[in-house]
């Protein structure tokens, strides 16, 4: 295998076994995400990746990553300190990487990758396939395979069920959502679609009046009359004294993770804006 294709640790967890249901002493769990395209995925740059994406449901389907999972002793063993240090003691458990906020397209290594509910997916003939049981959520399509015809059959296809009937949920849901991110992430691939099938083309989303995290909002944006900088509000007419100071001091307010406004223009929002 080359260097370059030579799978690199992004990603390092630990989770004590702690449970937040229950009192119950669970076993710890160590967890890798490895990547062999990380230096060529639009994704990574932002600090984001689908393996990340993890509940009881799903798992990583990324045609260059993978996770791997350490099951370790629970905190009350006494091997517990040296299986916790494997992971917390890594350089890479400091580095910050999260699940994609809202984008579900994004190019990787020489690929598109794109979220497709209800669908399979055949590489070879580059065309959807009603689901089975190992299909997965996200499908790679090669660049140069992704073109306007292609575009054309993910928003036609009518995926049957195994137990037999269209799959409404497809043509409902997914497919205006599939155009709306091409319209959001990959605008010029868009704009060319729509010029040759005018009929596909969509309106802006409006995010008005839906919940978002606030630190995730557009940096620059104006939220309830303060500027948000990506790290505070302030209003630089706001000013506050003190007797021991000579002149007013500016007022900011540093923003958490856990705020949560609603959105009240779609200024304020852009690709990384993660809603409640």
């Amino acid at each position: 295998m080359s260097e370059e294709n030579t799978p690199k640790l992004i990603y390092v967890g630990f989770n004590d076994g702690t449970s937040i249901f229950s009192k119950s002493v669970e076993k710890s769990q160590g967890r890798e995400i490895w990547c062999s395209a990380c230096d060529k995925c639009e994704l990574y740059k932002k600090k984001q990746c689908i393996c990340r994406i993890y509940n009881l449901f799903s798992w990583c389907r990324c045609k260059f990553g993978g996770v791997k999972t350490y099951e370790g002793p629970t905190r009350r063993a006494k091997s517990f300190g040296t299986f916790k240090r494997k992971f917390t003691d890594n350089p890479v458990y400091s580095e910050k990487l999260d699940q994609p906020a809202n984008q579900k397209i994004f190019k990787v290594n020489g690929y598109i990758a794109t979220k497709l509910l209800y669908v399979g997916f055949n590489e070879e003939g580059n065309n959807l396939t009603d689901p089975t049981f190992v299909s997965g959520d996200w499908i790679f399509i090669r660049e140069d395979q992704f073109t306007n015809q292609f575009i054309y059959h993910v928003c036609n296809f009518k995926p049957q069920a195994m137990l037999g009937g269209e799959i409404k949920s497809y043509q409902k849901e997914v497919v205006p959502e599939f155009i709306s991110q091409l319209k959001m992430y990959m605008t010029d691939v868009y704009n060319n679609f729509i010029s040759e099938y005018p009929e596909y083309k969509t309106e802006d989303v409006n995010y008005v009046g839906k919940k978002a995290y606030l630190k995730t909002l557009k940096r620059g944006c104006t939220v309830k009359g303060f500027i948000f900088d990506g790290e505070y509000l302030y209003n630089p007419d706001y000013h506050i004294s003190f007797f021991f100071l000579d002149s007013n001091a500016e007022v900011k307010v540093k923003v958490t993770d856990d705020m949560t406004i609603e959105i009240t223009d779609n200024s304020q929002v852009d690709e990384n804006t993660k809603f409640v």
